[in-house]
């Protein structure tokens, strides 16, 4: 006598946006109780062993799970989950000194903005300040975009009120941004 392998079915929940360097313990279950089994393609995004996937570059990634079944269970249909890996590489800014002093209408108070990377960043980064009127800058030493350090260089004209001012200074590099503040004192 035949006997026909009793058909089973895999539960794989959704998976979110992951980040590269982000392990993932992956979990899916077979109705029949066995075990399931994961891949995942493409190699250049995501890998897999055992239950545990890595992501190793952006893009996007599919991960499988599979349970071929027995002499009692069919194999199942596999389930996919198709998902958005993301790039860990960010930047920081930071300045030399959080505060500088300039008398009204004088010249030349500097600071260094700094880029500092995370992840591999390795890009250029391109500096821009909001500044309140009567203040003006320059980035100098390589100009406004860097992928080490910045001479900021400022001045407040002869009728810029005194007073402190913050003057957030912004880094883009591609999707990527980050901001500082830079705290100006204009001495009368």
């Amino acid at each position: 006598m035949v006997t026909t392998p009793t058909a089973q079915t895999i539960s794989f929940n959704s998976i979110a946006t992951q980040t590269v360097g982000t392990p993932l313990a992956l979990g899916a279950t077979a109705t029949s109780g066995l075990a399931v089994s994961f891949s995942a393609s493409p190699s250049t995004v995501c890998t897999v062993s055992g239950a545990t996937a890595t992501f190793i570059g952006a893009g996007s990634c599919t991960i499988t799970a599979s349970q071929a079944g027995n002499s009692t269970y069919a194999a199942a249909t596999p389930v996919s989950q198709t998902f958005t890996v993301k790039s860990n590489q960010s930047f920081t800014l930071s300045l030399s000194s959080p505060s500088v002093t300039i008398p009204a209408g004088g010249q030349g108070a500097t600071d260094y903005i700094y880029v500092t990377p995370a992840g591999g960043f390795s890009s250029s980064v391109t500096l821009s300040a909001t500044l309140p009127q009567g203040i003006s800058d320059a980035f100098v030493q390589p100009g406004n975009v860097t992928s080490t350090s910045a001479l900021f260089v400022l001045a407040a004209g002869p009728s810029t009120k005194p007073g402190a001012y913050v003057i957030p200074i912004s880094g883009v590099s591609g999707s990527l941004n980050a901001t500082t503040n830079l705290t100006v004192n204009v001495t009368g």
